[in-house]
């Protein structure tokens, strides 16, 4: 079975260089490349791609934003992140909506079939340099977020330490899988306990829970 490749990049020499690489391979083929992201749907759409290479800085509509699109309309479809940025923020609002791998730009592209073959097994692909980065990232913006939340929170719901640790960045809205990676837990188990979590909460949804967190932190610093 040929996996159907698409490519969305600005860079017109960067989108004929991966076209080239991946069409050496015998079970891969290159679709479509887009060097317009605002054309970029009407081209998923056409063509129905196994999966996605996703510029992230592109002008008009930038690559963070047709994640969004295309994981609101088909949020199985797996997406790669390409970019020459390494910055924080871009990793985590990139992961956190939704993309299964993070690559960055560099003259070597020697393991980018192997990357796609990871994906499309539902391995989650991040360059040591990166993850680094994020581990860094998280456990900062972790320490913060758990002075936020107040202790009394927890103990009103019964969360256990586990749960409590989830809650932490479930309200940094991180997906399931960014949260069973910090943890080292698995996907499953993530949403076993977050479906114990609304229970306890009484809610329905993550966006719920968060909102919570927030009116019952606000009524004790009130």
């Amino acid at each position: 079975m040929i996996t159907k490749v698409l490519i969305v990049d600005d860079d017109e020499l960067l989108l004929y260089s991966l076209q080239a690489i991946i069409n050496r391979e015998p079970d891969m083929e290159v679709v479509a490349i887009e060097s317009q992201s605002t054309r970029a749907w009407e081209t998923i759409t056409l063509v129905q791609p196994d999966i996605i290479l996703l510029d992230i800085e592109m002008p008009e509509l930038n690559g963070l934003q047709l994640l969004a699109q295309i994981k609101t309309h088909n949020p199985e479809l797996p997406v790669i992140l390409l970019t020459t940025f390494d910055e924080e923020k871009y990793i985590v609002q990139g992961l956190a909506g939704g993309a299964s791998g993070y690559l960055l730009k560099t003259p070597d592209f020697r393991h980018l079939a192997q990357n796609i073959r990871d994906v499309l097994q539902d391995t989650f692909i991040m360059p040591v340099n990166i993850a680094q980065k994020l581990s860094n990232f998280l456990q900062s913006k972790q320490s913060k977020l758990e002075s936020t939340i107040p202790q009394s929170f927890f103990d009103t719901f019964g969360l256990t330490k586990t749960e409590q640790r989830i809650i932490v960045l479930l309200y940094s809205h991180l997906s399931n899988k960014l949260i069973a990676d910090q943890l080292s837990l698995s996907v499953k188990t993530v949403k076993n306990n977050l479906t114990t979590i609304y229970q306890k909460l009484n809610v329905q949804s993550r966006a719920e829970a968060i909102e919570l967190i927030k009116s019952f932190a606000a009524k004790v610093e009130s």
